[in-house]
């Protein structure tokens, strides 16, 4: 890496399987650093946990350690390389109150996680909220 920003940009991914799932998680990881942000978004069940999942293993985290959905705790850590933090975003009503609870530490972005965000569609970055 650089230390450049890369372009903003979407993709749409059809994964048929969890081992398509898996192999895609293993290239993401080798391509994350520290400060990096993927931003998942989908109906419930299309599998952004289990990618999250596949994503930590790929980045050394032990099978013996679960990954659960931070649906409840909207925020999740994993002590991975780079390290992942989990956010589950639906009930947030704006960008300003993710940053916030996301920057809350006052850490800078280099030391942060690399996050993962999921259903960032919530909060109306991609068309008009429903």
């Amino acid at each position: 890496m650089t230390g450049e920003a890369a372009p903003l940009g979407a993709a749409s991914v059809e994964l048929p399987n969890r081992r398509a799932t898996r192999r895609l998680a293993r290239r993401i990881g080798a391509a994350l650093a520290p400060g990096d942000a993927l931003i998942l978004s989908g109906p419930l069940g299309a599998g952004k946990t289990f990618l999250v999942r596949a994503l930590c293993r790929a980045l050394g985290l032990p099978e013996r350690e679960p990954v659960q959905s931070p649906t409840f705790t909207l925020l999740r850590e994993w002590p991975t390389r780079p390290r992942i933090a989990h956010a589950d975003l639906y009930r947030l009503g704006s960008l300003e109150e993710a940053e916030l609870r996301y920057y809350a530490g006052g850490a800078s972005a280099p030391s942060l996680p690399a996050p993962v965000f999921k259903d960032f569609d919530a909060l109306g970055l991609f068309g008009a909220k429903s």
